[in-house]
């Protein structure tokens, strides 16, 4: 039984680890995790929610979801995201199931034979401190023991196969988030976010309205889809580590949204289907309530309080290890650089904080560690997070460290036809739209034009790279002036020394409007402005005329 938290030794929190022998792992091994996960690949079956596969990594499922919530806000569209996890995933897969999808995927029937007969013919020792026990549990005559077990090789490649088919299942009856980038109009459809057993459910149409009541029930089908694919396999979903956020927008009069409150709403209320064929309810989060998913805290407003918050409690739990231990100056920087540096930056490249919140949120703990590596308190503080080369103390800046992970990942993935790569487009296309500026968005002034636009993991990009005076030139975007002579209509806007609030109320109604450039307010001559885009003011409307016709 190993821990699964440190220092937690609840026997409902440790996991079970089945000591197989050598010989026997060994050619699980080969024969699963090597050669039916290679015809998975050779086929291109592996599905791209699937971030446990090699090659992807756990925080790019992170932004994956952070970037979903952000087109959800960027499109003010009704969506619905669901948290479920399975219990026990590794010990619950039907030998039945199991052995259909591993002989679909290339095994030999006898192979998967010999591994699941042995496995419901196991005898069951307990090793402690103190020895072995001399009685041992085993399978019944009427029920034999089925999951892949603990420690068992076969077990990731296992479970990776199951849930190829229960992916694709799912997808196959509709459910999922359905993108639909507004200018390339590329087209992606995925389930969620899934790493083994952990797995985010999307709801979520940009092919068709959808209203809030619709949104909902849409994302309860889905769970109820999912469940019972797992109930199909021989799993369950646990209830009390299940949650799931309904987001939907409202707007004022005069035009500006906030967040709809679904919460208090009784008919929305979300349940699981469980084994006995009953159904038990999850819970039911707001839309600021930050959540701890694959190792990174997430909230569908965009709010980076939780992130913040869990970041500066890692950085805060190792300064207390560093105190209560007796380490040398030179051990105390070693270690900072190779165990706190790695521990408190994971998942930094989904965070979307401002580069004023990111400077600020280490500070307090950069000056309690500081005694212990010889560094003087009274030292000004602007030199905690400076670079040795500039004879500063050399602790990690948060914010160019979270500027650099961010652009890691948008050189990485930006342009591919990936589930992450086509997010990344989506919304640099919702933020080309919504800028209204040009289609290099990047290499506009951030500080003038942010104003109007919604707040992004893209936007933070883009507002740190600013900042720091960084060029990001990215792959054209097929949109252009449809005629001579024309320009961009905010860039019109801003020539006429509009600004502020200003600015703010004519993007809204250039984006209700579906308007980017002069010539979308013009008539067919070019000479006069269509009367339809003229404001509801007739004085408004003339002197805007006079202001742009020359």
């Amino acid at each position: 039984m190993l821990q699964k938290l440190f220092g937690c030794s609840l026997i409902t929190k440790l996991r079970s680890i089945l000591l197989m022998e050598a010989d026997f792992n060994s050619a699980n091994k080969q024969i699963y995790g090597i050669r039916m996960l290679g015809n998975a690949r050779r086929f291109n079956l592996m599905p791209e929610e699937v971030y446990s596969e090699r090659n992807r990594m756990a925080d790019d499922g992170t932004l994956t979801k952070v970037i979903a919530y952000d087109i959800i806000r960027q499109s003010r569209r009704p969506a619905g995201i669901a948290s479920v996890d399975a219990d026990n995933c590794y010990d619950r897969i039907a030998h039945a199931i199991a052995s259909l999808v591993f002989q679909a995927f290339g095994v030999p029937s006898s192979a998967a034979e010999c591994m699941l007969t042995t496995i419901q013919e196991m005898k069951f020792f307990l090793r402690t401190g103190f020895g072995d026990s001399s009685d041992f549990a085993s399978s019944q005559f009427e029920i034999k023991t089925q999951g892949l077990c603990q420690g068992n090789f076969a077990s990731p490649a296992g479970w990776a196969v199951v849930s190829i088919c229960l992916i694709n299942a799912h997808k196959k009856k509709g459910h999922g988030g359905h993108f639909l980038c507004p200018i390339t109009k590329l087209t992606s459809h995925i389930a969620g976010v899934i790493y083994v057993d952990d797995t985010d459910l999307i709801h979520f149409r940009m092919d068709r309205y959808e209203d809030t009541i619709d949104s909902f029930f849409g994302l309860q089908e889905a769970i109820m889809s999912w469940g019972k694919l797992l109930l199909a396999s021989g799993g369950a979903l646990k209830p009390s580590k299940c949650f799931y956020h309904l987001i939907s927008f409202k707007f004022k009069a005069d035009g500006t949204w906030a967040y709809e409150d679904n919460v208090g709403n009784e008919e929305f209320q979300a349940v699981v289907p469980l084994a006995d064929g009953s159904s038990a309810p999850i819970e039911h989060l707001g839309v600021d309530e930050s959540t701890k998913t694959l190792g990174s805290m997430t909230c569908p407003s965009g709010c980076n309080k939780g992130a913040l918050k869990y970041m500066t409690q890692k950085a805060s739990n190792w300064k207390d290890m560093i105190q209560v231990g007796k380490l040398s100056r030179r051990h105390v920087w070693f270690m900072m650089e190779k165990q706190f540096w790695p521990r408190v930056s994971y998942g930094l490249c989904a965070v979307s904080a401002s580069y004023e919140e990111l400077s600020e949120c280490l500070m307090k703990v950069y000056y309690q560690i500081h005694p212990q590596g010889g560094i003087r308190r009274s030292a000004r503080r602007v030199i905690r997070q400076l670079g040795v080369g500039f004879y500063g103390v050399g602790c990690p800046h948060p914010a160019i460290e979270c500027l650099i992970a961010q652009l890691n990942k948008l050189i990485m993935h930006y342009g591919n036809q990936s589930c992450l790569g086509l997010k990344m487009q989506n919304t640099v296309e919702q933020l080309v739209i919504e800028l209204g500026m040009s289609s290099q968005p990047f290499q506009e002034d951030c500080g003038s034009c942010k104003l109007w636009v919604t707040h992004s993991w893209i936007k933070s990009v883009w507002e740190k790279a600013s900042r720091l005076r960084i060029i990001i030139d990215i792959a054209d975007i097929p949109v252009a002036p449809p005629r001579e002579r024309d320009s961009w209509l905010m860039q019109e806007f801003v020539r006429l020394n509009y600004s502020g609030d200003d600015l703010r109320r004519l993007n809204r109604v250039r984006v209700h409007q579906e308007v980017l450039f002069l010539s979308d307010v013009m008539d067919a001559r070019g000479r006069a402005i269509d009367r339809r885009s003229i404001p509801h003011s007739p004085a408004n409307g003339r002197d805007l005329v006079n202001s742009i016709i020359p």
